[in-house]
Order: C-alpha cells, then structure tokens, then sequence
C-alpha cells in the first residue's frame, strides 16, 4: 500500500491527496505533527526535507507532480512540487 506523508497547508499535499482519491487509489496518509514529528521523519527518511512524500513499501516514487507524471503521462508542472518541511 501507498504511504502519503505530508502536511497541512501544503498545497501540493492536497493536490496529491484528490489526485489519488480521484483514481481510487488507496493509501495511507501520515500528517506531520499529528502521526510523526520532525525528527521522526528525518530520521525515517534522511534525505527528504520536503513534502509530499509517496513511497510504495520502502521505494521511493517522488512528490506530487512527480507521481502525478509517472501514472498519467502528464506533464508535470513547472512549479516544483514540494512544500518545504
């Protein structure tokens, strides 16, 4: 299963989130400061400091317009993808 980590406020976060609720596709959702903290995802995931972050079992498979991209053949846009954590 997909695991979504992400936060509030994060527009990109919520673009993800309608993006897989649209194409049924299930997940799970970890919000930051009310499932892990900070320093919990740092250490979890070292080199990530921004959001969203889909992985499927332990593979990474990027953020937002990345995933988007990937499963729709979309091109993804040209305003980045993540909020800063």
């Amino acid at each position: 299963m997909l695991k979504l980590y992400g936060r509030y406020g994060c527009g990109y976060t919520t673009k993800l989130r309608q993006y897989l609720n649209q194409k049924n596709q299930q997940y799970q959702y970890y919000i930051l400061d009310e499932d892990f903290t900070r320093e919990e995802f740092y250490l979890i995931y070292p080199p990530h400091r921004t959001f969203p972050l889909i992985m499927n079992n332990d593979e990474y498979l990027g953020g937002c317009d990345d995933y988007i991209e990937q499963h729709s053949g979309e091109p993804a846009s040209q305003e980045g993808d993540y909020c800063e954590i």
